[in-house]
């Protein structure tokens, strides 16, 4: 049975209750104010002013963020910046928020600053667009101070009216910002520490750049920085007045070239809070001033000229050593090159360049190691070489020279490290394995009598009778064949001979580019990556001496530079990703074996 419907008053009251609710909560979300609002909309080219974004109402239930207004001939120059106040009056709590961001004019003429929207309790909001007119110059004036209810003198000054003498009138305070160098005058690759540091009699909000910093004929190194350790000012006189001064940046520079090179000046925008009296209109505000540093000139002197000297500067050493002094034919050993020190040591690029008589020298790695300081870059350049013996006997690595120029005395230095040697033997012969050692005999007393072996029981038998085995002869043949055809037929299908008499290829062509193609994927490890280069190599054009000869074609030439390329790989040190070395070789490998294989 339906039941019946409610009556039309009953009807009448739901409604009323749902639209009295529906107002209710809309009138709830109107109670909170929005609004945005200037000090002027008159302001100079110069000038800098503030927009206020105030959400005030007894609860701010904001949705999200508000929104950055839309500006024309207007840019951002600071902020925002958000202050939150709380009343409680009556019994009633008021709440304020307020979004400040500090605005500049572009050019002369109308300017615009757009609506800002929030969602505030679940309802959209917006504020309405302000119209600015900017004018040449400026129209920052100081405004005559409101009179205070409070001022029970009139504004007539008490101490003048008490003690017959006037208050002292408020200094003015003052904020510098300054770069200064650690030294005017230095070498080319001597460092210069320069800082820039603020200077200020007044409270800092905030401080940033208004530009980055430039060093034009410096290479500049950044200084490792504590993460979140607040500033720290330090209490200095400059010009015979006191001062707070903090560091701001600094950065190590090493000039480039000689002559005298000019660090231009830099800019920084600075908030500095309002401290006016309750009743100012500025009270609890921030001023925006930018500053600029002067700028600061470096006298760079030439490098003198000498033997072995390469451009180090600073107080450095040079030191060789081996990471083993004896080893076989063959066998490689790691000799170091280091400079450790103080100075200019990613300048250092040099390689020192020797021969050993007797000894194959490999091209170098580099490792660096160094950390910045005010004082400069300290720790080391090291240098590996790949050594490997060709011949047994003791090979001597010549002392290597190392010049640089000492910033303590000024002066050039030559020293050279300590000669070494290497000691190498004749690769030791395979052991020869024995004779096998005798198996005892099967004793008949140790087996039962009546133990006897099948054979003896049982006539012997083949496996298969003769129809079966040359069946199965034929199916073996077919096998092999169609694996072949499978393969691909010669040359690389199967072993052939090379044209050379004596030689002959035990790895295919087509296996040979299969398997080169493994580096290219990268499934290989550097040295089974060089060592499978140089088998492909030797199978299939033969052994080959490296070194070159007058009388070698061009694909001998092209073989042994090959070669040389993998066994630097094979025996370089593990400090690197030899992954695109090993790629090109394995490319020109590849390409050999397609033109000549």
């Amino acid at each position: 049975m339906r039941p019946a419907p409610p009556p039309a008053q009953g009807r009448f009251a739901i409604a009323f209750t749902l639209a009295f609710l529906l107002v209710v909560s809309l009138a709830g979300a109107q109670e909170v104010a929005f609004r945005s609002e200037v000090d002027t909309t008159t302001v100079g080219i110069e000038d800098t002013f503030a927009l206020v974004i105030t959400i005030e109402g007894r609860s701010i239930d904001l949705k999200g963020e508000i929104s950055t207004p839309e500006l024309s001939n207007l840019e951002i120059v600071g902020g925002p910046s958000v202050s939150t106040r709380m009343s409680f009056i009556n019994g009633a709590i008021s709440q304020s928020r307020q979004y400040t961001l500090f605005l500049r004019a572009t050019a002369v003429g109308p300017a615009r600053i757009g609506p800002v929207q929030a969602n505030l309790g679940g309802v959209d909001r917006t504020t309405a667009p302000i119209a600015i007119d900017v004018v040449a110059g400026t129209k920052a004036q100081a405004r005559p101070r409101p009179a205070d209810p409070f001022d029970a003198f009139r504004q007539e000054d008490p101490f003048d009216a008490m003690f017959g003498r006037p208050r002292p009138e408020p200094i003015q305070a003052k904020v510098l910002m300054v770069a200064e160098a650690s030294r005017t005058r230095v070498f080319v690759g001597e460092p210069v520490l320069l800082t820039y540091y603020l200077y200020t009699q007044a409270a800092v909000a905030g401080l940033e750049p208004e530009d980055a910093p430039k060093f034009p004929g410096f290479w500049s190194e950044e200084l490792p920085r504590r993460e979140n350790e607040p500033p720290r000012g330090q209490r200095v006189e400059r010009d015979g007045e006191p001062f707070q001064r903090f560091t701001v940046l600094q950065r190590l520079l090493y000039p480039t070239k000689a002559g005298v090179l000019e660090i231009p000046s830099a800019g920084f925008r600075l908030g500095i809070p309002q401290r006016g009296g309750f009743f100012d209109p500025g009270f609890g505000r921030t001023a925006v001033i930018s500053r600029r540093t002067d700028p600061v000139k470096v006298t760079v002197d030439p490098l003198p000229s000498g033997p072995s000297f390469g451009g180090a500067v600073g107080t450095l050493r040079a030191s060789t050593s081996l990471d083993r002094a004896v080893v076989e034919v063959g066998e490689a050993a790691t000799l170091r090159f280091a400079i450790a020190g103080t100075g200019n040591l990613r300048w250092i690029d040099r390689a020192p360049d020797f021969a050993i008589p007797g000894v194959r020298v490999y091209p170098p790695q580099v490792k660096t190691d160094v950390k910045a300081s005010p004082s400069g870059l300290t720790g080391s350049r090291t240098w590996e070489y790949v050594l490997i013996p060709e011949t047994a006997g003791t090979h001597r690595i010549p002392a290597i020279p190392f010049a640089y120029l000492d910033t303590t005395s000024r002066q050039l230095v030559s020293t050279a490290t300590a000669p070494l040697v290497l000691a190498a033997g004749a690769a030791s012969a395979a052991p020869t394995t024995g004779a096998p050692a005798a198996q005892p005999a099967l004793g008949t007393a140790s087996a039962p009598a009546d133990l006897r072996l099948r054979d003896a029981l049982e006539p012997h038998r083949p496996l298969l009778d003769r129809k079966a085995g040359a069946w199965l002869a034929v199916l073996l043949i077919l096998s092999v064949l169609a694996h072949a055809l499978l393969r691909g037929w010669p040359p690389g299908g199967i072993s052939i001979r090379d044209a050379r008499p004596g030689i002959v290829r035990t790895r295919t062509a087509r296996k040979a580019l299969s398997e080169l193609r493994r580096i290219g994927r990268g499934e290989l490890s550097k040295e089974a990556a060089a060592v499978l280069v140089e088998q492909v190599v030797a199978d299939l054009f033969g052994e080959l001496e490296e070194r070159p000869e007058e009388s070698d074609s061009e694909r001998d030439r092209e073989l042994k530079e090959i070669l040389r390329d993998a066994r630097f790989v094979r025996y370089a040190p593990q400090l690197g990703d030899y992954s695109d070395k090993l790629h090109e070789v394995a490319e020109r490998a590849t390409a050999a074996v397609k033109r000549w294989a």
